[in-house]
């Protein structure tokens, strides 16, 4: 499956452009929204950190300051003389005054919101005066012992009711400064609670509360009601303040069993801490809302570059691929293509009219071979019927020559009988002189039509010329492409190094950004996406230069084609060459023939007036058919000659025709257009 995707993508290069492109935008894109969430998400918590902790830290002091101010307030009235003659059961106290000042204390402060219940109690241990009117002992041993000692505040239960619980010695001045019992005053926390449930700055799901280093509420909870001095919330920031007093930050389950993020300060005078925490979800919400409007942001820019990369893609994509179908239907011999002249002016456009150009010269060379090879192959065609009829003649001639020949012989044999065969040579000279002349007619028609055979040896051998300077014009076009390609590999090495400039350039920046620290962050992001872009170009420069390689190799093999095609032009062009000379040869046979049958012609002419007188000069006939026979003898050897030179021509017309007819096969393997298409 996986393979079936990759072949479908990298089988065209429309594709191959739409995932370059997606890719290139990608990486950046992601890049920086993963940064932007990743850089969102860390600032929100650091600023959530920080809001908890100064809430955390403001809440915890303002308590501080509030159990302070409770104890100062316990320990002003445990200064009162009537306090004093109270918890020392004296005869002489003065009630009413004692019943002023608890009711003035009570006032300032606030009785019910403020104070909860005011407690005398001996250093016996027992319970001199209580504002409820509670006689028992309510307080434990180890407070009791412990407000001997020193004052102290505390949260607890007293009646069914949190309180403040501040405890603090008495002592009577009078004596001393002797102690002489404790003061428990119990506050209501309703101050308490407005400082800690009071939500600002801590969101939707965020609260404060106390926790003692035991694990046990002590304060009210947001979500739930009666939670205090019954929940066990001993989480993890609870026992680190326990354990060393340190403060600590991060996400862990509460009392809830939910997880929040959290920061506490441990209060280890009163023995709690005060914790600060948010719910989790709510924390990430921001970040997760981020997220998706980034990957909102992420798809629909995607769709656009996708739009953008498909049209931009089929710009470049097209002309290229048009181009590859043209150069695969012209190296099937499918020659009938129609190129439109590209109107761009970069380098797909310059290519694309290179190749208009060279099919059109392509279209125009195998036009003119094809019809080149079709003309040689009906002048060799006539040649040879020539030839033939020359070769007939000759054979005649030879036949002929014999018969005279045997004559001649016959009149030498029979010398006596000449007298009374004068009648018959006669004859015989006057069908001699007739054949003589109907063979120099042939020989002359013979020498006429070779005469043309030469002709149209020469047109041919011209038009092979053509063709060679033809077929060097496509060869330099095509090494001027491969030239050209050469060009752009060079320019592709220029952007190369441009692209290890860039890189460089965007690593020295990146080191200079590291040197600025925290202000050279966003400069070290700009630096690193220019580097990353840098190297994405390189890449880029390679898969160009890949792909003019192979537009180079596939140019070099055309060439190659067209020199072997140029061999083979060659090859036709020294066969013609061939067969030019051996017309030429030709017709010099043929003119001694003619020149010899004219000899003949002219010498029985004159034997004609002579007749009449060949009785007298009986004597000379021997030595005049002696003559003949030689004559004839000579003539019948430059005929048998002029056969076998004839055999000889038409052997080499027959090569030339094989020859012209495999040219001519060859060239029809093209498919040329209509325009150029010849009738056969």
């Amino acid at each position: 499956m996986v393979i079936d995707v990759l072949n479908f993508i990298t089988n065209s290069l429309n594709r191959k452009l739409i995932i370059l492109f997606l890719v290139m935008s990608s990486i950046p894109l992601i890049g920086v929204s993963l940064y932007a969430n990743s850089f969102a998400g860390d600032s929100l918590e650091i600023q959530v950190e920080n809001q908890l902790t100064s809430e955390a830290l403001n809440r915890n002091n303002a308590i501080n300051n509030l159990f302070s101010m409770r104890l100062e307030q316990t320990t002003s009235l445990s200064y009162s003389d009537s306090v004093h003659a109270v918890t020392l059961g004296s005869e002489n106290m003065d009630s009413n005054k004692f019943e002023l000042v608890m009711n003035n204390f009570q006032s300032s402060i606030g009785f019910g919101n403020g104070v909860n219940s005011i407690s005398l109690i001996n250093k016996e241990g027992q319970i001199v005066y209580n504002s409820l009117g509670k006689s028992e002992m309510y307080l434990e041993n180890t407070e009791f012992e412990r407000g001997l000692q020193e004052s102290f505040v505390m949260l607890k239960e007293y009646d069914g009711s949190r309180v403040i619980s501040t405890i603090t010695p008495i002592f009577d001045e009078n004596n001393g400064n002797e102690m002489i019992g404790v003061l428990n005053v119990n506050y209501s926390p309703e101050i308490l609670d407005e400082i800690l449930l009071n939500r600002e700055g801590l969101g939707e799901s965020g609260e404060v509360y106390l926790v003692s280093y035991d694990g046990l509420m002590l304060t009210p909870s947001r979500f739930s009601e009666g939670l205090e001095f019954n929940q066990i919330a001993n989480t993890e920031p609870v026992k680190v303040c326990k354990s060393n007093g340190q403060k600590m930050t991060g996400a862990y389950p509460d009392y809830r069993d939910i997880l929040i993020f959290g920061t506490s300060v441990c209060n280890d005078q009163y023995g709690f801490a005060t914790l600060a925490e948010i719910d989790v979800a709510e924390l990430e919400a921001p970040t997760t809302a981020l997220s998706q409007v980034i990957i909102l942001s992420v798809i629909s820019s995607q769709s656009i570059i996708v739009v953008l990369a498909f049209i931009i893609s089929k710009r470049i994509s097209k002309p290229i691929s048009d181009a590859s179908k043209i150069i695969k239907t012209i190296s099937e011999g499918d020659l009938d293509v129609i190129i439109k002249e590209s109107k761009s002016k970069d380098e797909v456009g310059v290519l694309t009219n290179s190749i208009k150009t060279m099919t059109e010269n392509i279209q125009q060379l195998i036009g003119n071979t094809r019809d080149s090879a079709m003309s040689v192959n009906a002048s060799a065609i006539g040649s040879k019927t020539a030839i033939t009829q020359i070769s007939a003649a000759s054979q005649e001639t030879a036949t002929a020559m014999g018969g005279i020949a045997k004559g001649a012989m016959d009149i030498v044999g029979k010398s006596h009988n000449i007298a009374e065969s004068i009648t018959n040579v006669s004859e015989s000279i006057s069908d001699l002189s007739h054949k003589t002349t109907a063979v120099n007619d042939l020989v002359k028609n013979v020498l006429q039509t070779s005469e043309e055979g030469i002709k149209l040896t020469h047109n041919a051998d011209t038009k092979m010329t053509e063709i060679i300077e033809s077929n060097k014009k496509a060869s330099s076009m095509v090494e001027s492409f491969v030239k050209q390609s050469e060009a752009v590999n060079s320019f592709v090495d220029s952007i190369k190094g441009i692209a290890s400039q860039t890189n460089l350039l965007a690593l020295n920046a990146a080191v200079e950004a590291a040197r600025a620290g925290e202000s050279g962050r966003g400069f070290a992001v700009v630096a690193s996406e220019v580097r990353r872009l840098a190297q994405s170009s390189a890449k880029s420069a390679d898969e160009i230069a890949v792909t003019v390689d192979a537009f180079k190799g596939a140019t070099e093999s055309t060439l190659e084609s067209i020199q072997d095609e140029q061999e083979k032009i060659n090859e036709g062009k020294t066969i013609i060459d061939e067969t030019l000379q051996s017309f030429q040869k030709t017709v010099e046979d043929i003119k001694k023939i003619s020149s010899n049958v004219d000899t003949i012609s002219t010498n029985t002419k004159e034997q004609l007036p002579l007749i009449g007188e060949i009785k007298s000069e009986i004597d000379e006939i021997d030595s005049i058919s002696n003559s003949n026979a030689s004559a004839v003898e000579q003539i019948s050897s430059a005929t048998e000659e002029t056969a076998a030179g004839s055999e000889e021509i038409l052997s080499s017309m027959d090569e030339l025709t094989d020859n012209s007819k495999t040219l001519e096969d060859e060239v029809r393997k093209f498919k040329l257009p209509k325009s150029l298409s010849v009738e056969t």
